[in-house]
């Protein structure tokens, strides 16, 4: 919080580790939920992960749609294991190296 509070940021990626989906579907206002879908299409269209509904529970990105009105996602890297074995390294860094500079640039 104290990093949100600081900085007010436009949108959060939280990674996660385990599933290789990104968890789109939050409840919020029509503008942040569109900045939900505009953040989540630009991380799928990178990774080539698929949609996976809310994440079970409440949480962080929960908490930013909903309470701050802060585009939020949790992106959930590698196959089955947490933690994420070394022998995926190269494959979830192929598919996220370039997902902060695309967020970046779309929100700036």
């Amino acid at each position: 919080m104290y990093v949100v509070d600081t900085y007010n940021p436009r949108a959060v990626v939280n990674y996660h580790a385990m599933g290789n989906v990104i968890f789109h579907k939050y409840k919020g206002d029509k503008a942040t939920m569109k900045g939900v879908e505009k953040l989540t299409s630009g991380i799928k269209k990178i990774t080539g992960y698929s949609y996976l509904g809310t994440s079970p529970g409440p949480g962080f990105a929960n908490y930013l749609v909903r309470k701050r009105r802060i585009p939020s996602t949790t992106v959930e890297i590698g196959k089955y294991t947490t933690p994420v074995p070394i022998g995926q390294f190269k494959t979830v860094w192929k598919q996220n190296k370039n997902v902060m500079a695309a967020v970046a640039k779309l929100y700036e």
